[in-house]
């Protein structure tokens, strides 16, 4: 029952690195963390949309599995450089321009939900990670 909970904090944790920190302090840390909560919201609801834009055009298409849903990755990867660009713009219509065109590039980039799918679970020795705080890449 709490599966959906611990896949969504490995997406927070793995996917939007919310670990990692660009400082020591701890404004900067808290600052950082809720930029990174304030991020995932808004691609939760662009992930909403986009997904209502593929159901709408699913029917026309002849699909092997009977479910699909958006590639979370892709949609971090591509909202995170057109986010600002969209947040930012004065003008109305070229701001629901640009997030029209990000809801259609992210309908193209579509995963199927396969039922049943297991996949047998591989365990790794990884070594420790030789720094204690992680820092924020320079992206």
């Amino acid at each position: 029952q709490r599966w959906g909970i611990e896949t969504h904090d490995g997406q927070d944790k793995h996917t939007l690195e919310i670990e990692n920190f660009s400082g020591f302090t701890p404004r900067v840390i808290a600052q950082d963390y809720h930029a990174t909560i304030l991020f995932s919201n808004l691609a939760a609801v662009i992930r909403q949309d986009a997904q209502a834009a593929w159901e709408a055009t699913r029917d026309q298409l002849h699909r092997k599995y009977d479910q699909d849903r958006i590639n979370f990755n892709l949609l971090i990867g591509k909202l995170k450089y057109r986010l600002l660009g969209i947040l930012l713009e004065s003008n109305l219509s070229k701001q629901l321009k640009r997030y029209e065109r990000l809801i259609a590039i992210l309908v193209r980039y579509i995963v199927p939900v396969i039922p049943g799918r297991k996949a047998p679970r591989r365990k790794k020795r990884r070594k420790t990670n030789k720094y204690a705080i992680t820092m924020r890449r320079c992206l």
